[in-house]
């Protein structure tokens, strides 16, 4: 379940006729407009991002503020390409789409999160999650692929230890 603050904060309700000025305006109060806007969402957006992360996924102050740049630029093109409309919504119904924005991005994080593989200490490791990833998703030429390039990669770096290993004339 969502969880919203009981009380609608400020920002709610000053981003809807911020939108509504930033269609009417012309380019040099437009960048203005602009700059304004996306410091008013990516509070807001850090903001949800930081009442919402311990309930969602484990992360980062870094990856709040990635986050949060993120949407509120997101946001920004949204409404400055007519696709996000929040003129004449209340400002609960904007908080609680910023709120939404928020989690869902968290929710992405978390799913990337888990689709990663940690980087091994040994090649067994590495022969490991490849191995497992063969037989999940990828096919007999992803395989081929990734073992030439891991057997490229080998040669490459035995040559360079090779050549520091040999005298200078």
């Amino acid at each position: 379940m969502l969880r919203i603050p009981p009380a609608v904060p400020e920002w709610a309700a000053r981003i809807a006729p911020l939108v509504q000025q930033l269609h009417g305006s012309t380019a040099a109060p437009r960048q203005a407009l602009r700059g304004e806007l996306w410091r008013l969402l990516h509070a807001a957006v850090f903001a949800a991002l930081r009442a919402q992360a311990r309930r969602i996924a484990p992360v980062s102050q870094e990856d709040l503020e990635d986050l949060a740049s993120a949407k509120a630029l997101e946001l920004l093109e949204q409404a400055e390409g007519h696709r996000w409309e929040p003129e004449g919504r209340p400002p609960g119904d904007v908080m609680g789409y910023v709120w939404r924005v928020a989690r869902n991005a968290l929710v992405d994080l978390a799913r990337r999160r888990g689709r990663e593989v940690p980087p091994g200490a040994d090649a067994s490791a590495w022969d490991s999650a490849l191995t497992d990833r063969s037989d999940r998703e990828a096919g007999t030429l992803d395989m081929t692929l990734a073992h030439e390039f891991v057997n490229d990669l080998a040669g490459c770096l035995d040559e360079d230890r090779l050549g520091r290993d040999q005298p200078v004339d």
